[in-house]
């Protein structure tokens, strides 16, 4: 019995593994590296604009916490309505409505002939210490922004 007991256990715990790391999309090699130099390319972010009634920190909703804040570089700002080549919007979210609880930064940058069915965005999350999560075409991502107004897979600037 006490084996019995020890399999399911042992089977329910690699089950919950596999559901954990099916939400996790850590990308191919190529999609990790541009990750990591997309952490290179926010450096700052917290300086760049928010698109128009959507600065400070907001009520969020899933999958990005209770509370996000939104920033895009000059490139999104330029082109708020149809962000192009080179935008990089960047979404903190946070568990309370204050900076100290922030749990995950998800970050989409535009890249010329990157995934064409999904209006060429990479995706990219990070923990709160700036570990990756996921990155690439993030099937989970594209399908929630492809319900984005305007076709354009943002849904603040609608």
């Amino acid at each position: 019995m006490k084996t019995t007991k020890s399999r399911l256990l042992c089977a329910a715990t690699l089950l919950g593994a596999a559901v954990i790391a099916a939400c996790h999309s850590l990308g191919t090699e190529e999609d990790q590296a541009a990750a990591g130099t997309l952490l290179d390319q926010m450096s700052g972010y917290r300086q760049w604009a928010s698109f128009e009634g959507h600065e400070g920190i907001q009520p969020g909703k899933n999958p990005h916490e209770k509370f996000v804040r939104t920033f895009i570089n000059s490139t999104a700002a330029a082109n708020p309505s149809n962000p192009g080549y080179g935008s990089i919007i960047v979404k903190e979210g946070f568990r309370k409505d204050d900076e100290s609880t922030l749990v995950s930064t998800t970050v989409m940058q535009k890249i010329e002939g990157y995934d064409p069915d999904n209006e060429d965005w990479f995706w990219a999350r990070y923990d709160a210490k700036k570990n990756l999560t996921d990155s690439g075409k993030v099937a989970f991502c594209s399908d929630c922004h492809f319900d984005a107004d305007g076709d354009d897979f943002v849904f603040l600037n609608d």
